[in-house]
Protein backbone atom coordinates (compact mmCIF):
# COMPACT_ATOMS: atom_id res chain seq x y z
CA UNK A 1 0.00 0.00 0.00
CA UNK A 2 3.01 2.32 1.24
CA UNK A 3 4.44 2.01 -2.70
CA UNK A 4 0.83 2.50 -4.06
CA UNK A 5 0.89 5.66 -2.14
CA UNK A 6 4.17 6.59 -3.21
CA UNK A 7 2.99 6.13 -6.75
CA UNK A 8 0.48 8.33 -6.24
CA UNK A 9 1.93 10.67 -4.84
CA UNK A 10 4.46 10.85 -7.81
CA UNK A 11 1.91 10.75 -10.38
CA UNK A 12 0.31 13.86 -8.97
CA UNK A 13 3.43 15.62 -8.67
CA UNK A 14 3.87 15.16 -12.61
CA UNK A 15 0.29 16.01 -13.31
CA UNK A 16 1.06 19.24 -11.56
CA UNK A 17 4.16 19.94 -12.70
CA UNK A 18 2.35 19.41 -16.40
CA UNK A 19 -0.42 21.38 -15.71
CA UNK A 20 1.77 24.83 -14.75
CA UNK A 21 4.23 24.12 -17.70
CA UNK A 22 1.23 24.20 -20.10
CA UNK A 23 0.04 27.03 -18.41
CA UNK A 24 3.11 28.88 -18.29
CA UNK A 25 3.79 27.98 -21.79
CA UNK A 26 0.24 29.18 -22.89
CA UNK A 27 1.11 32.52 -20.86
CA UNK A 28 4.17 32.87 -23.04
CA UNK A 29 2.58 32.21 -26.20
CA UNK A 30 -0.63 34.49 -25.21
CA UNK A 31 1.64 37.36 -24.18
CA UNK A 32 3.98 36.97 -27.33
CA UNK A 33 0.99 37.14 -29.62
CA UNK A 34 -0.67 40.31 -27.86
CA UNK A 35 2.25 42.27 -28.49
CA UNK A 36 1.73 46.17 -28.40
CA UNK A 37 2.09 46.34 -32.33
CA UNK A 38 -0.28 43.63 -32.31
CA UNK A 39 -3.14 45.55 -29.34
CA UNK A 40 -2.82 47.84 -32.40
CA UNK A 41 -4.54 45.29 -34.80
CA UNK A 42 -7.47 44.19 -32.29
CA UNK A 43 -10.70 45.77 -32.19
CA UNK A 44 -10.34 47.75 -35.18
CA UNK A 45 -13.54 48.26 -37.64
CA UNK A 46 -13.20 48.20 -41.40
CA UNK A 47 -16.45 49.14 -42.94
CA UNK A 48 -18.13 49.11 -46.40
CA UNK A 49 -15.44 47.49 -48.08
CA UNK A 50 -16.66 46.55 -51.48
CA UNK A 51 -16.10 43.10 -52.35
CA UNK A 52 -18.25 42.59 -55.86
CA UNK A 53 -19.93 44.66 -58.38
CA UNK A 54 -23.35 43.51 -59.95
CA UNK A 55 -25.68 44.90 -62.45
CA UNK A 56 -28.04 46.27 -59.73
CA UNK A 57 -24.90 47.82 -58.07
CA UNK A 58 -21.93 47.53 -55.60
CA UNK A 59 -21.96 45.20 -52.97
CA UNK A 60 -20.11 45.75 -49.56
CA UNK A 61 -19.07 44.02 -46.10
CA UNK A 62 -17.54 45.13 -42.74
CA UNK A 63 -14.57 43.46 -40.65
CA UNK A 64 -14.69 43.32 -36.97
CA UNK A 65 -11.41 42.67 -35.58
CA UNK A 66 -11.26 40.12 -31.88
CA UNK A 67 -10.10 41.75 -29.23
CA UNK A 68 -7.53 39.28 -28.45
CA UNK A 69 -5.32 37.40 -30.35
CA UNK A 70 -4.78 33.57 -29.68
CA UNK A 71 -3.72 32.17 -32.99
CA UNK A 72 -0.95 33.47 -35.34
CA UNK A 73 -3.10 34.10 -38.07
CA UNK A 74 -6.98 34.96 -36.73
CA UNK A 75 -9.78 32.57 -37.54
CA UNK A 76 -12.79 34.04 -39.13
CA UNK A 77 -16.59 34.23 -38.79
CA UNK A 78 -18.57 35.23 -41.78
CA UNK A 79 -22.27 36.40 -41.42
CA UNK A 80 -25.13 36.48 -42.86
CA UNK A 81 -28.48 38.34 -42.39
CA UNK A 82 -31.77 37.08 -42.25
CA UNK A 83 -34.74 39.21 -43.23
CA UNK A 84 -36.95 36.20 -45.17
CA UNK A 85 -34.62 36.94 -48.41
CA UNK A 86 -35.78 40.38 -49.29
CA UNK A 87 -34.81 42.73 -46.54
CA UNK A 88 -32.05 43.27 -44.09
CA UNK A 89 -28.24 44.35 -44.35
CA UNK A 90 -24.97 43.41 -42.96
CA UNK A 91 -25.08 46.74 -40.79
CA UNK A 92 -24.84 45.39 -37.11
CA UNK A 93 -26.73 47.11 -34.33
CA UNK A 94 -24.60 47.43 -30.71
CA UNK A 95 -26.86 44.81 -29.26
CA UNK A 96 -26.09 42.73 -32.15
CA UNK A 97 -22.10 42.71 -31.46
CA UNK A 98 -22.55 42.33 -27.71
CA UNK A 99 -24.52 38.88 -29.05
CA UNK A 100 -21.19 38.14 -30.96
CA UNK A 101 -18.78 39.61 -28.12
CA UNK A 102 -18.14 36.00 -26.83
CA UNK A 103 -16.32 35.26 -30.75
CA UNK A 104 -14.42 38.36 -30.34
CA UNK A 105 -13.33 37.28 -26.97
CA UNK A 106 -11.85 34.08 -28.33
CA UNK A 107 -9.93 35.87 -30.70
CA UNK A 108 -11.99 35.49 -34.31
CA UNK A 109 -12.63 38.15 -36.70
CA UNK A 110 -16.27 38.92 -37.52
CA UNK A 111 -16.59 39.65 -41.41
CA UNK A 112 -21.15 40.48 -42.20
CA UNK A 113 -21.50 40.73 -45.91
CA UNK A 114 -24.58 42.27 -47.88
CA UNK A 115 -25.92 40.32 -50.77
CA UNK A 116 -28.68 41.39 -53.45
CA UNK A 117 -32.28 40.54 -51.88
CA UNK A 118 -35.10 39.13 -53.69
CA UNK A 119 -36.46 41.40 -56.24
CA UNK A 120 -38.38 41.44 -59.68
CA UNK A 121 -34.97 41.32 -60.83
CA UNK A 122 -33.17 39.74 -58.44
CA UNK A 123 -34.03 35.74 -58.12
CA UNK A 124 -31.92 32.79 -56.56
CA UNK A 125 -29.53 31.83 -56.88
CA UNK A 126 -27.83 35.74 -56.98
CA UNK A 127 -27.84 35.59 -52.93
CA UNK A 128 -26.04 32.49 -52.74
CA UNK A 129 -23.51 33.61 -55.49
CA UNK A 130 -23.24 36.75 -53.67
CA UNK A 131 -22.47 34.61 -50.53
CA UNK A 132 -20.41 32.55 -51.96
CA UNK A 133 -18.24 35.61 -53.52
CA UNK A 134 -17.88 37.01 -50.60
CA UNK A 135 -16.12 34.23 -48.89
CA UNK A 136 -13.89 34.06 -51.36
CA UNK A 137 -13.04 37.93 -51.44
CA UNK A 138 -12.09 36.65 -47.34
CA UNK A 139 -10.35 34.41 -48.48
CA UNK A 140 -8.36 36.07 -51.10
CA UNK A 141 -7.68 38.77 -49.05
CA UNK A 142 -6.40 36.72 -45.71
CA UNK A 143 -2.88 38.04 -46.12
CA UNK A 144 -4.05 41.47 -45.90
CA UNK A 145 -5.84 41.59 -42.63
CA UNK A 146 -3.88 38.61 -41.06
CA UNK A 147 -6.88 35.96 -41.18
CA UNK A 148 -5.98 32.16 -41.62
CA UNK A 149 -7.24 31.67 -45.32
CA UNK A 150 -8.36 28.13 -44.36
CA UNK A 151 -10.56 29.36 -41.38
CA UNK A 152 -12.87 30.58 -42.45
CA UNK A 153 -16.34 29.59 -40.49
CA UNK A 154 -19.80 30.93 -41.94
CA UNK A 155 -23.01 31.86 -39.01
CA UNK A 156 -26.36 32.92 -40.17
CA UNK A 157 -29.84 33.41 -38.79
CA UNK A 158 -33.01 32.44 -40.10
CA UNK A 159 -32.07 33.29 -43.98
CA UNK A 160 -28.90 33.88 -43.80
CA UNK A 161 -28.82 30.23 -41.62
CA UNK A 162 -30.19 28.71 -44.94
CA UNK A 163 -27.21 30.60 -46.62
CA UNK A 164 -24.61 29.12 -44.17
CA UNK A 165 -25.52 25.27 -44.82
CA UNK A 166 -25.86 25.72 -48.63
CA UNK A 167 -22.62 27.70 -48.81
CA UNK A 168 -20.88 25.70 -46.34
CA UNK A 169 -22.42 22.24 -47.84
CA UNK A 170 -22.21 23.08 -51.60
CA UNK A 171 -20.59 26.75 -51.70
CA UNK A 172 -18.25 25.78 -55.35
CA UNK A 173 -21.89 25.74 -56.91
CA UNK A 174 -22.42 29.23 -56.60
CA UNK A 175 -20.80 32.86 -57.52
CA UNK A 176 -17.58 33.26 -59.68
CA UNK A 177 -16.48 29.20 -58.69
CA UNK A 178 -14.18 29.14 -62.22
CA UNK A 179 -11.46 27.38 -59.76
CA UNK A 180 -14.00 24.90 -58.45
CA UNK A 181 -13.99 23.82 -55.19
CA UNK A 182 -10.05 24.53 -54.33
CA UNK A 183 -11.13 27.86 -53.48
CA UNK A 184 -14.15 27.72 -51.05
CA UNK A 185 -12.53 25.83 -48.29
CA UNK A 186 -14.83 26.13 -44.60
CA UNK A 187 -14.24 24.83 -41.38
CA UNK A 188 -17.04 24.70 -39.70
CA UNK A 189 -21.23 26.25 -39.94
CA UNK A 190 -22.99 28.01 -37.33
CA UNK A 191 -27.07 27.84 -38.30
CA UNK A 192 -29.45 29.20 -36.16
CA UNK A 193 -32.98 28.49 -37.14
CA UNK A 194 -32.59 28.63 -41.11
CA UNK A 195 -35.33 26.99 -43.52
CA UNK A 196 -34.22 23.71 -44.16
CA UNK A 197 -36.05 21.66 -47.03
CA UNK A 198 -38.24 24.26 -49.44
CA UNK A 199 -39.58 21.25 -51.35
CA UNK A 200 -41.48 19.59 -48.21
CA UNK A 201 -43.93 22.13 -46.71
CA UNK A 202 -45.99 19.95 -44.37
CA UNK A 203 -45.13 20.94 -41.16
CA UNK A 204 -46.71 24.50 -41.79
CA UNK A 205 -50.24 24.57 -41.37
CA UNK A 206 -53.09 25.32 -43.65
CA UNK A 207 -53.12 29.50 -42.73
CA UNK A 208 -49.41 29.43 -43.10
CA UNK A 209 -48.99 27.69 -46.28
CA UNK A 210 -50.25 30.57 -48.42
CA UNK A 211 -47.71 33.28 -46.65
CA UNK A 212 -44.85 30.69 -47.39
CA UNK A 213 -46.06 29.59 -50.88
CA UNK A 214 -46.08 33.51 -52.33
CA UNK A 215 -42.53 34.06 -50.30
CA UNK A 216 -41.05 30.79 -52.05
CA UNK A 217 -42.68 31.68 -55.48
CA UNK A 218 -41.48 35.22 -55.12
CA UNK A 219 -37.68 34.02 -53.67
CA UNK A 220 -37.47 31.55 -56.50
CA UNK A 221 -39.32 32.77 -59.30
CA UNK A 222 -42.17 29.72 -59.88
CA UNK A 223 -43.69 27.56 -57.90
CA UNK A 224 -42.18 23.68 -56.93
CA UNK A 225 -44.02 22.33 -60.28
CA UNK A 226 -42.35 24.69 -62.19
CA UNK A 227 -38.73 24.94 -60.87
CA UNK A 228 -38.37 21.18 -59.11
CA UNK A 229 -34.55 21.54 -59.86
CA UNK A 230 -34.21 25.16 -58.64
CA UNK A 231 -36.07 24.16 -55.14
CA UNK A 232 -34.09 20.91 -54.47
CA UNK A 233 -30.57 23.17 -54.85
CA UNK A 234 -32.07 26.03 -52.55
CA UNK A 235 -32.74 23.17 -49.90
CA UNK A 236 -30.26 22.48 -47.58
CA UNK A 237 -31.06 19.08 -46.57
CA UNK A 238 -30.36 18.23 -50.20
CA UNK A 239 -26.71 18.96 -49.97
CA UNK A 240 -26.50 16.93 -46.47
CA UNK A 241 -23.07 14.49 -47.15
CA UNK A 242 -21.03 12.90 -44.51
CA UNK A 243 -17.78 14.85 -45.41
CA UNK A 244 -19.42 18.72 -45.68
CA UNK A 245 -17.82 20.77 -42.78
CA UNK A 246 -18.55 20.43 -38.82
CA UNK A 247 -22.43 21.77 -38.42
CA UNK A 248 -23.58 23.73 -35.27
CA UNK A 249 -27.43 23.95 -35.00
CA UNK A 250 -29.69 25.75 -32.91
CA UNK A 251 -33.29 26.12 -33.06
CA UNK A 252 -36.02 27.26 -30.93
CA UNK A 253 -38.66 24.86 -30.49
CA UNK A 254 -41.75 27.41 -30.42
CA UNK A 255 -40.38 29.04 -33.84
CA UNK A 256 -43.22 30.92 -35.39
CA UNK A 257 -41.36 30.93 -39.12
CA UNK A 258 -39.48 28.11 -40.19
CA UNK A 259 -41.15 24.59 -37.87
CA UNK A 260 -39.07 23.15 -35.59
CA UNK A 261 -39.67 19.50 -37.34
CA UNK A 262 -37.87 21.18 -40.29
CA UNK A 263 -34.49 20.98 -38.33
CA UNK A 264 -35.51 17.65 -36.79
CA UNK A 265 -35.48 15.88 -40.26
CA UNK A 266 -31.76 17.80 -41.39
CA UNK A 267 -30.25 16.49 -38.04
CA UNK A 268 -31.61 13.18 -38.83
CA UNK A 269 -30.33 13.29 -42.53
CA UNK A 270 -26.78 14.33 -41.17
CA UNK A 271 -26.36 12.07 -38.56
CA UNK A 272 -27.30 8.73 -40.97
CA UNK A 273 -24.88 10.35 -43.60
CA UNK A 274 -22.25 10.48 -40.95
CA UNK A 275 -22.05 13.92 -40.65
CA UNK A 276 -20.33 16.00 -37.90
CA UNK A 277 -23.60 18.05 -36.48
CA UNK A 278 -24.01 19.67 -33.21
CA UNK A 279 -27.72 20.09 -32.23
CA UNK A 280 -29.45 22.79 -29.83
CA UNK A 281 -33.15 22.43 -29.55
CA UNK A 282 -34.05 25.85 -27.42
CA UNK A 283 -37.25 25.10 -25.32
CA UNK A 284 -39.72 28.08 -24.94
CA UNK A 285 -38.14 30.03 -27.63
CA UNK A 286 -39.55 31.66 -30.66
CA UNK A 287 -37.78 32.70 -34.12
CA UNK A 288 -35.79 34.85 -32.89
CA UNK A 289 -34.93 32.71 -29.12
CA UNK A 290 -37.54 34.56 -27.32
CA UNK A 291 -39.20 33.40 -24.69
CA UNK A 292 -42.84 34.39 -23.63
CA UNK A 293 -43.04 38.05 -20.95
CA UNK A 294 -41.71 36.91 -17.72
CA UNK A 295 -40.21 33.40 -18.69
CA UNK A 296 -36.83 31.96 -20.00
CA UNK A 297 -35.38 29.80 -22.82
CA UNK A 298 -33.97 26.81 -22.00
CA UNK A 299 -30.86 26.81 -22.13
CA UNK A 300 -30.35 30.45 -22.09
CA UNK A 301 -29.26 32.28 -25.09
CA UNK A 302 -26.09 33.01 -23.50
CA UNK A 303 -25.08 29.54 -22.92
CA UNK A 304 -26.30 28.80 -26.52
CA UNK A 305 -23.71 30.89 -27.80
CA UNK A 306 -21.26 29.83 -24.91
CA UNK A 307 -21.70 26.01 -26.74
CA UNK A 308 -21.05 28.05 -30.27
CA UNK A 309 -17.83 29.62 -29.09
CA UNK A 310 -16.72 26.05 -27.77
CA UNK A 311 -17.83 24.64 -31.10
CA UNK A 312 -15.57 27.05 -32.75
CA UNK A 313 -12.50 26.92 -31.15
CA UNK A 314 -12.83 23.17 -30.91
CA UNK A 315 -12.61 22.89 -35.06
CA UNK A 316 -10.13 25.67 -35.45
CA UNK A 317 -7.56 25.23 -32.63
CA UNK A 318 -5.04 23.25 -35.06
Amino acid sequence: MKKLGNIFKKSLMYLLLTVVFVTAVGAVYYFCLNTKSAKAYLEQRHLNVPYKETETGQLKLDIYMPKRKLFTKTPVLVYFHGGSWKSGSKNLKEKDLELFNIFFEAGFALVSADYRLTSEVNKFPVHADDGADAVRWVIKNAETYGFHKNKVNLIGASAGGHMVLLLGMAGDRFGDNTAGNKDFQIRSIIDLCGPKDLTDLSDYTPDELPEIEDLLVEFLGGTYEEKKDLYELASPIYHVRKDVPPIFMAHGRNDEMVPFPQAEKFFQKAKSANAKVKFVPVDNANHYFQAPENETTNPPIWKVFLKMALFLLKNNIF
